[in-house]
């Protein structure tokens, strides 16, 4: 992503984006977060943040609730 881009943009725009772009489970996870209306739909680096973790701990075969 380009920082720049979305320079104008608050966090709950930046994080509406990402999860418009997911698919499969990522879409499934990020789904979870507005059925109980998260803070984290807020928060642009903490949502980063928390979805890079569940990235990464899946691809070490781990998974993260």
């Amino acid at each position: 992503m380009k920082p720049i881009t979305f320079k104008e943009y608050d966090d709950v725009s930046r994080v509406a984006f990402i999860i418009s772009s997911l698919h499969g489970t990522p879409s499934k996870w990020s789904q979870a977060f507005f059925e109980s209306n998260s803070p984290l739909l807020t928060d642009h680096d903490t949502f980063l943040e928390r979805f890079i973790t569940l990235h990464q701990n899946r691809k070490r075969g781990t998974s993260i609730g």
